[in-house]
This record gives structure tokens, sequence and C-alpha cells, in this order.
């Protein structure tokens, strides 16, 4: 089977809603690989925008 890579964008102010459609995607039966950030393992950064969004690169590159 096989399998999808997938990257959900969110917020932790809508949580409910990435698990809404983590398990909305999961319930198809198709094998995923998510890339997403795990709440109990955010990316923290203090820096700029352009630090977060390679620490969000980095994260999601198979």
């Amino acid at each position: 089977m096989k399998e999808y890579n997938i990257f959900i964008s969110h917020s932790w102010k809508y949580h409910e809603h990435y698990l809404f459609l983590y398990n909305l995607l999961d319930s198809t039966g198709l094998k995923l690989k998510d890339y997403s950030v795990p709440k109990d393992d955010p990316i923290h950064t203090s820096g700029t925008d352009k630090e977060l969004y390679n620490a969000i690169e980095n994260k999601i590159k198979p």
C-alpha cells in the first residue's frame, strides 16, 4: 500500500480542529506518515519568521 506524507499546518489554539482533520484522513484507511508538529514536542523559536520557517521545513523533510 502506498504511504502518503502529510503535514497539517495548525495553531495549538485550534488543536481540536487538527485532531478532527487527522482522524478524518486516518479513517479513510490510507497509510499516512504525519509530519505535523506534535503538541507534546512543539517547535520553539524565539527568533525570526525565517527561523520558524526553517525549523518547520526541517521537520517535514523525509
